[in-house]
């Protein structure tokens, strides 16, 4: 072995097991070490010998001889020393071999840590990054995509040239971004469209008629516009409205405004044809008539409600004095007194030249002529119309309302009826005792309340009258109150069948069977 031709130096406290070895080999041949070659020699070797190659004793000891080896030769050079050991391969060591130096003597610690550390390569960059392999079987596909989907081709392989897979996420993104504001850009034009055409505007305004002829509508100006958007923003399938629509200021701003102009010609038609119904003298149903569309069904609630429309009006048209289209004596009649205010009252008297007690008293004990109001001098009515012969002819037949399970002939003792009725009910009548508040037309003097302009506030106001007075009976109670309602309405109604009763001999005041989106109306637009 080559430890065999090498001197061994003994280590601190080793000199006994050093001295008991032997001397090491001599021999002319064999030239001693040099002090530099057998430094790195220990500090090569020492490790696989496990030999100690700190330095020992002062004292140099002639190299030991382990046993008989071939001897070995060591030629020195001036470049490098090369040692000679038979059957091992030559190896050769760098010269001039120098002992290194401790970390005491080096100069080379403020150094930074990292110099000499072989890091471990990054290959976070390589997947981010496309290589040009994979970028030929990416544009290979694309080849294939633009074919298959009939795209171009180009747009592909740029979007494939970008190579870094964080930019290529991104660009997609941009796209559908893209995409969606666009489509999104193009439903607004197509409900612009849907809104500013004439199809939808003659649906919505048939579901707005709908609306505005329910008998349980709250008011007909009074925040209606408000309330009907609510209530079309919380059904839009019964008006057929995309939800986008209320999602755009203004797209909403523009159905406000669609809306408030339906709602004002529904208006418009409902005086139109309330106002046609007086000089026609038609009936309530004949009245309605030509409000109702297809696919709507009335009752008797929506006539009651009508009833009570065209009582108002006639009042309405005295007090604000509008005789354009009907006159005064058209506009009066004996039914009418017990709802005229004092001021009311006084201009009749005084217009027609007619007592209204003589004729409330006639009214009461049926004497009166159902359509006019007469005079002092005994004259006939003071506002008869070639119309009366079929009112006669009607009222000498006799009518007949059917409330459900009751029947109340409208004829028989009618002034007596309606207040026997009012009274045992405990409903206080609804119209005005005399000394009461005027009427707020101004005919006292006063500064008037209402003008031509203001009939659906009129309107709103009466309501709200009648409805205060059913809560004043009613005690707080619900039902109390739903049932001092109703009845002050149908007896409204049973006063105007006596007046305008038609032609028809028995009327039936009977539920009928209403399609889901109009029960929905009736039952959901309330406020």
């Amino acid at each position: 072995m080559m430890l065999n031709h090498f001197p061994l130096r003994t280590t601190s406290g080793g000199s006994q097991r050093a001295s008991s070895i032997g001397p090491g080999p001599q021999g002319p041949g064999l030239a001693p070490p040099q002090s530099g070659f057998t430094s790195r020699a220990r500090s090569m070797l020492g490790s696989d010998a496990g030999l100690s190659t700190r330095s020992g004793p002062s004292s140099r000891r002639p190299p030991i001889r382990l046993n008989s080896q071939p001897q070995a030769s060591m030629h020195s050079s001036s470049n490098h020393e090369r040692i000679s050991v038979p059957d091992t391969p030559q190896v050769s060591l760098p010269g001039p071999l120098t002992r290194p130096s401790s970390p005491s003597e080096s100069s080379d610690l403020d150094e930074p840590i990292s110099v000499g550390i072989r890091r471990r390569r990054d290959s976070s960059n390589d997947i981010i990054q496309l290589t040009p392999r994979r970028t030929k079987r990416l544009k290979t596909h694309a080849q294939k995509l633009a074919s298959d989907r009939g795209i171009p081709l180009q747009k592909l392989l740029a979007f494939i040239e970008n190579g870094d897979l964080f930019i290529m996420l991104l660009e997609l993104r941009a796209g559908q971004i893209e995409r969606d504001e666009g489509t999104e850009a193009n439903a607004l034009q197509e409900l612009e469209k849907l809104i500013s055409s004439k199809d939808f505007e003659s649906a919505l305004k048939s579901r707005l008629t709908a609306c505005m002829l329910s008998p349980n509508l709250t008011a007909y100006v009074t925040d209606t516009q408000q309330h009907v958007m609510e209530f079309i923003q919380g059904h839009l399938e019964l008006f057929k409205i995309s939800e986008g629509l209320f999602d755009d200021n203004e797209l909403r701003t523009q159905l406000g405004k669609l809306v408030t102009r339906l709602l004002a010609t529904i208006r418009g038609q409902i005086k139109t044809a309330l106002t046609t119904s007086i000089i026609k003298r038609l009936s309530i149903m004949d009245a309605l008539k030509p409000l109702i569309h297809s696919g709507m069904e009335v009752d008797s609630s929506h006539w009651t409600r009508f009833a009570f429309l065209r009582r108002c009006l006639r009042i309405f048209l005295i007090g604000v004095r509008d005789h354009e289209k009907i006159s005064l004596q058209d506009l009066f009649s004996p039914y009418l007194i017990a709802s005229l205010y004092p001021d009311l009252q006084q201009h009749i008297e005084i217009t027609l030249e007619v007592d209204l007690v003589q004729l409330a008293q006639e009214l009461q004990d049926g004497t009166a002529h159902a359509s006019g109001s007469g005079n002092q001098n005994g004259n006939p009515s003071a506002h008869q119309s070639t119309n009366d012969t079929a009112h006669e002819d009607a009222s000498q037949a006799g009518a007949t309302v059917h409330l459900g399970d009751e029947s109340v002939d409208v004829f028989a003792n009618a002034g007596a009826d309606a207040d026997a009725d009012a009274d045992a009910d405990g409903i206080p009548d609804e119209y005005v005792d005399p000394g009461c508040l005027t009427s707020g037309f101004g005919l006292d003097g006063s500064e008037p309340r209402w003008n031509k302009q203001k009939f659906w506030n009129y309107i709103d106001t009466m309501l709200e009258q009648i409805r205060e007075s059913a809560r004043e009976v009613s005690n707080g109670s619900s039902a109390a109150y739903e049932d001092a309602y109703r009845k002050a309405m149908v007896e409204i109604l049973q006063l105007d069948l006596q007046e305008f009763p038609g032609r028809r001999k028995f009327i039936t005041l009977s539920k009928v069977a209403q399609p889901m989106w109009q029960e929905t109306i009736q039952k959901k637009l309330l406020w």
